[in-house]
């Protein structure tokens, strides 16, 4: 998978990936391979359509 995110990366190089806890086979995992290849993890997952849940995608990708 990593592999196939470094591809996609030198085709399109702004491209922003966002993986959800499905990629990790479970739930709020994450490691460093994963920091390295992904630029999000679980910003996808926020589904509050208020300030609040702009206030959470903020957080996570700060």
């Amino acid at each position: 998978m990593w592999q196939l995110f470094d591809e996609l990366h030198r085709l399109k190089p702004n491209l922003f990936i966002d993986c959800t806890f499905e990629t990790m086979d479970g739930l709020q995992l994450i490691d460093y391979a994963m920091l390295k290849h992904a630029e999000g993890n679980w910003l996808s997952n926020v589904n509050e359509s208020n300030e609040q849940g702009d206030l959470r995608v903020r957080n996570m990708a700060w």
